[in-house]
């Protein structure tokens, strides 16, 4: 690959990821990524990351949603994607399930129901360059099987 062109998919890369982990204020949280990362894709790069929860007030925080970017080591910048559900007990959160099938970039509106969880990332719409999702991907998680699955 050219320099040149690197540097455009680097800086795309820059741009979709930046905007995924700065959305959210997560200072708070201490080493968030670090905890993501060995919950998620421990020994690997993280190229960005994001935690959803269930409640803005962190005393009524019962569950969340991870999501960790690991970097493809010798892929030209691409990364992967993995997702897990966490549970709150007594001293803070734990990782009990992957979640299956989820892709994109960017994951917002989280929204947790009884049987399902419904999340958003941004994917690649049918004239999208490889670099330049813009579509809004709503997706349904189910609780019994944990898979992702387009919800509209």
């Amino acid at each position: 690959m050219r320099p040149c062109r690197f540097r455009y998919w680097l800086a795309a890369l820059l741009c979709l990821f930046g905007s995924a982990a700065t959305s959210q204020d997560l200072s708070r949280w201490g080493d968030l990524e670090g905890f993501l990362v060995q919950s998620l894709a421990p020994g690997q790069q993280s190229a960005a990351f994001a935690w959803l929860t269930d409640s803005d007030d962190p005393s009524q925080m019962r569950e969340a949603i991870g999501v960790v970017y690991p970097v493809i080591v010798g892929a030209a910048g691409n990364t992967g994607i993995v997702v897990g559900h966490f549970t709150r007990i007594e001293a803070g959160f734990v990782r009990d399930r992957i979640i299956t099938n989820l892709f994109g970039y960017d994951p917002r509106d989280v929204r947790f129901y009884p049987d399902r969880i419904l999340i958003t990332t941004t994917v690649l719409g049918p004239n999208d360059p490889r670099c330049c999702p813009t579509v809004a991907q709503v997706w349904s998680i189910s609780r019994t099987t944990w898979n992702a699955e387009h919800a509209r």
